[in-house]
């Protein structure tokens, strides 16, 4: 198998949350948003700040670990903004980066569900479910092919690599990945990219350009 294929596992944790002595002293139910973020961690893996796929950037109040050291990661990150640049995490979850897999020996395209494909600060975002049994599933993108329109624009084609292995198709779990689009566009210089993905109804196609 490639080497720079990506495993996720499906029970992914969150970040360690790290209580604070003034936790009960705000309102308990803050209002909380939920993004896609570059998250940077310092030398004990702690996050301290992050982007967010809209350009927002916050310092982070509160204590969240679990991240590698030194690391600047791609994060989906519930949180609430304390004051202006200044945000508490409530939950993060490290989203993988799957890679490139065009030039492994297998193309599998296991079935699973789709919540919603969506592109932002250069990245194709998806927000799956496979079934599961809480084994370890692996994930990529394999390049399919290029079509050129009339005008001359061309269009890259391609498709979630999904192996589901022999973790058993027991329940479904939500899983979030992205893909970066602007690692394709430096590479391949298409004007858009099509991804495919087989799901539980077949085959389902989304349009982005780059």
């Amino acid at each position: 198998m490639p080497r720079h294929l990506l495993h996720t596992l499906l029970c992914a944790a969150a970040l360690t949350l790290a209580s604070c002595s003034d936790d009960d002293s705000g309102p308990p139910y803050p209002s909380l948003l939920s993004e896609m973020a570059m998250a940077t961690a310092d030398s004990s893996g702690n996050i301290q700040a992050f982007r967010t796929d809209g350009g927002s950037v916050y310092r982070v109040s509160n204590t969240i670990t679990g991240m590698l050291p030194n690391s600047i990661m791609r994060t989906l990150i519930d949180y609430a903004v304390e004051s202006e640049g200044v945000a508490k995490i409530y939950a993060a979850q490290q989203v993988p980066v799957v890679g490139d897999v065009t030039a492994g020996e297998k193309r599998l395209h296991d079935a699973q569900g789709v919540v919603s494909v969506w592109k932002a600060a250069g990245y194709i975002n998806m927000h799956l479910m496979p079934r599961t049994q809480g084994g370890r599933q692996a994930y990529g993108y394999v390049r399919d092919s290029v079509a050129t329109s009339p005008s001359g624009q061309q269009t890259l084609h391609i498709s979630l690599y999904h192996d589901q292995a022999n973790d058993p198709a027991s329940y479904s779990r939500h899983i979030y990945a992205s893909i970066s689009a602007d690692s394709i566009a430096a590479r391949h210089h298409p004007d858009s990219v099509a991804l495919h993905i087989f799901t539980f109804a077949g085959w389902q196609e989304w349009h982005f350009p780059l």
